[in-house]
């Protein structure tokens, strides 16, 4: 407990000296002053942690925007390139039966080779 020097004692009823009973006053104040910055403290603290979070939701959600945005180029590209192959499969097939004297003729559901006399 706090006890202070000079304290007299009459009838074991402290008595303060007015020294003593202002020193009281001036550590009570820094007491409540203390509280008082530790309450702030702990608000801003508060008030950190929520930005943080707020910060790691917004960084996961950024990630996870990228993450979809690569999916989708990765797939985009292997797109891309089976329709190049194909192109590239239907323009050599083209040429094979060019050489062999057919032509290939696009129907509504499929492709029919006919020789090219018969299309005279």
């Amino acid at each position: 407990g706090f006890s202070p020097l000079g304290k007299r004692r009459r009838n074991s009823v402290t008595v303060w000296t007015p020294l003593q009973m202002a020193q009281l006053e001036v550590l009570k104040e820094r007491t409540d002053k203390i509280e008082e910055v530790y309450i702030e403290f702990k608000a801003r603290e508060k008030e950190k942690l929520v930005h943080l979070r707020e910060s790691c939701e917004d960084f996961e959600v950024k990630v996870r925007e990228r993450l979809v945005a690569a999916e989708q180029e990765a797939l985009d590209r292997v797109l891309t390139q089976k329709g190049k192959l194909l192109k590239d499969k239907e323009a050599e097939l083209n040429r094979e039966l060019d050489a062999m004297g057919y032509m290939a003729i696009q129907t509504e559901d499929r492709v029919i080779a006919h020789h090219k006399d018969v299309l005279r």
